[in-house]
């Protein structure tokens, strides 16, 4: 038997099947297209739409029984409708990039800027900036998401990482518990699991 290492971050003991969980990467190029502007910002408005409605769904379902860990979508609200970041989206419209790459290259900056910081906690969030990211991109390029709502009885998922939004949509009916190679304790995924009574162990190298 291989003993594997990693970060308990909610209790418990779980037995079941590895469910292995690969997400697609969304490669973005950086090059600028013939597209109006103004073609661009209604995609943009019809995609922030959607993932406005998706965010609210995540913390509709969660309100319910965990009322505190729910406010992580509204936070999550936030951010997507912050001025600053759409108004850096639409500059990079402006500039003639085609709108998923003016979309990820507005989000990178934020991303960076958190990363750079001392703080575990503000590094954690960078997470929750491209979990939205994740959303918004594959609305604007209509690619669509795992439904990890609907795994098979006894499983154990196992992936690279996962999101808040990840998080949020398991069954907790289904899903025992599960394993990641990335996060830690401060992640709002950690703080998930552990509301939503999922045992959960983060940080485990080469698990894949």
């Amino acid at each position: 038997m291989n003993t594997m290492n990693g970060v308990g971050v909610s209790k418990g003991i779980a037995i079941g099947a590895a469910r292995v969980y690969y997400k697609e990467k969304i490669e973005v190029n950086s090059g600028k297209d013939s597209v109006s502007p103004q073609d661009k910002e209604a995609i943009l408005e019809e995609s922030l739409k959607k993932t406005k409605e998706e965010i609210e769904s995540n913390y509709e379902s969660l309100k319910k029984t965990n009322q505190q860990e729910a406010e992580i979508f509204e936070a999550h609200l936030l951010i997507l409708e912050d001025p600053t970041l759409q108004e850096k989206i639409k500059e990079n419209i402006k500039s003639g990039y085609n709108l998923a790459y003016a979309v990820k290259s507005a989000f990178d900056g934020f991303v960076e800027t958190l990363k750079n910081l001392q703080s575990d906690y503000m590094k954690e969030r960078a997470q929750d900036l491209l979990d939205i990211l994740d959303s918004l991109l594959r609305n604007i390029l209509n690619k669509p998401k795992v439904d990890l709502s609907k795994l098979p009885a006894n499983s154990i998922l196992v992936a690279e990482d996962l999101t808040p939004s990840d998080t949020a949509t398991l069954d907790r009916k289904n899903v025992l518990g599960f394993i990641t190679e990335k996060g830690g304790p401060t992640s709002h995924t950690a703080i998930l699991a552990e509301a939503l009574g999922i045992p959960a162990v983060v940080g485990v190298k080469a698990l894949l």
